[in-house]
């Protein structure tokens, strides 16, 4: 049967054509080299010890289903060509969230704009085709969740996409006060039963947290010149980077400060849940660390600044429909702002690592001899992470797949 070509069509084909070359634009390398990142070297270790069944191995202290299932995925598939396979499945998961925002019956009034402007946050692309940080895609489930149309519309989809999102992200835990906020907006029945299963989820991932969680939080003194960086890094670098760019810091303040005053007033649920989405990813990035001086969007743990940037763009699109004519065009104004503050930086680049040559020679060596196979850490071939394997467990990872 032949799909009726029409204008709604047309327009959703070229917004998916658009996504998938704004994705390579931002890592164009791991369509073209794609190699294994930082933490994915562990990912390894775990498959020898536990399979598939490592997908509920906690890292880092939470349960991380998403990004340790397509690592298992494309192991089971070919241990030599593993970089290409999860790119390839990284790079599937990545236009299904786009498309999830674009079609998820949620509160947002343009939700193909929304979509764009997650391609377009003013930061370096590291969480951008890699697929352990597929995580962060995963967590926006969870905003995606919270943000629901206050009917009762497809319900067994929200319900399945908090499960993904929660167990793939801590983020679940920080949100959940927002979930019941928005309860006693809706005072929906379905709400309470639905806040009832995350608050389970959150309370999963917290107790999982606080069993195998070795890292100690760094504390910071919270003073006037902490908040100012806070300002500074969050705010700012938004629109200009690498700048305080106080302009534009203090109009989008003011603009925040008054429409989150107004949707309080007129019950603008959908401005309420994503300014206090906004406020507590902030929040929690910069204490994360031991403060917002230790952070940089782009070059010192930009994954800090993926949610918060997200939201900003977001909150911009939430004010336009309530505003008048000179707010719709200041809200423009930082809309412009920050996508020209992306374009500098959208492209990230890294070195080429002969992973399969590494592979290759792994399995051919003896069961005892260790190799230390090289990981990108930074993306240059002067900073790498080694993941060590014996030929032994090699050739084990190589059985475990369906293809050499």
């Amino acid at each position: 049967m032949l799909i009726k070509w029409n204008r709604a069509n047309a327009i959703s084909s070229g917004f998916f054509l658009l996504c998938a070359a704004l994705l390579y634009l931002r890592r164009p390398n791991q369509f073209t080299r794609p190699g294994v990142w930082n933490e994915e070297s562990v990912f390894f270790l775990h498959q020898l010890e536990s399979g598939m069944l490592s997908v509920f191995k906690p890292i880092a202290g939470y349960i991380a289903f998403v990004p340790k299932f397509i690592h298992g995925i494309a192991l089971h598939l070919s241990f030599t060509n593993f970089p290409w396979i999860a790119s390839i499945l990284t790079f599937g998961f990545l236009l299904t969230i786009l498309f999830l925002i674009s079609k998820a019956p949620t509160l947002f009034h343009a939700p193909r704009l929304a979509a764009l402007l997650l391609l377009l946050i003013p930061s370096d692309s590291e969480c951008f085709m890699v697929s352990l940080y597929t995580l962060w895609w995963a967590g926006l489930l969870v905003i995606l969740t919270l943000v629901w149309q206050t009917e009762k519309k497809a319900e067994l989809l929200r319900y399945s996409l908090l499960t993904l999102g929660a167990l793939s992200s801590p983020l679940i835990i920080g949100l959940i006060p927002l979930f019941w906020m928005r309860w006693l907006y809706t005072r929906s029945a379905h709400d309470f039963k639905f806040n009832v299963y995350s608050t389970l989820l959150a309370t999963f991932q917290f107790w999982i947290y606080q069993t195998t969680n070795t890292w100690k939080p760094v504390h910071a003194q919270i003073d006037n010149e902490y908040i100012k960086e806070f300002l500074r890094k969050f705010v700012g670098y938004y629109f200009q980077s690498n700048s305080g760019a106080d302009f534009f810091k203090i109009l989008f303040l003011v603009l925040f400060i008054t429409s989150l005053v107004r949707a309080f007033q007129k019950k603008h649920l959908l401005v309420i849940l994503l300014s206090g989405a906004w406020i507590i990813t902030a929040v929690l990035s910069s204490i994360r660390l031991g403060g917002p001086h230790l952070i940089d969007p782009l070059n010192a743990g930009p994954r800090y600044f993926f949610y918060p940037y997200i939201l900003m763009g977001w909150l911009l699109l939430s004010f336009w429909p309530h505003s008048h004519a000179l707010k719709k065009s200041l809200v423009a104004l930082l809309l412009v702002a920050g996508v020209y503050n992306a374009l500098p930086i959208l492209k990230r680049k890294h070195d080429k690592l002969e992973w399969k040559e590494a592979i290759e020679t792994c399995l051919s060596s003896s069961p005892e001899a260790t190799h230390r196979i090289p990981v990108h850490f930074a993306g240059d071939k002067n900073h790498l992470w080694h993941l060590e394997l014996t030929g032994s467990q090699c050739r084990k990872l190589a059985e475990m797949a369906l293809f050499p």
